[in-house]
């Protein structure tokens, strides 16, 4: 396999985890319980956001990390 394909799939497998690990603790200790559907998807559109953004943050840290250790 490519070695850029591999590290890809392993920063992508990674980022997954910290993004879902955010999420859930977001939706777990800092959102309250919903009491509407509109709360309801303003919470999941919270989490996201910040699941999302700790993904993107978390595979670009990782990717400038690998690719400078590989010049």
């Amino acid at each position: 396999m490519n070695k850029k394909i591999a590290t890809s799939i392993k920063v992508g497998i990674f980022t997954a985890c910290m993004g879902s690990t955010v999420s859930f603790f977001i939706n777990y200790a800092l959102v309250p319980m919903p009491v509407s559907e509109l709360s309801n998807a303003l919470h999941h559109a919270i989490s996201g956001f910040m699941s999302g953004f700790m993904g993107g943050f978390m595979g670009l840290l990782l990717y400038t990390r690998i690719s400078g250790s590989n010049k």
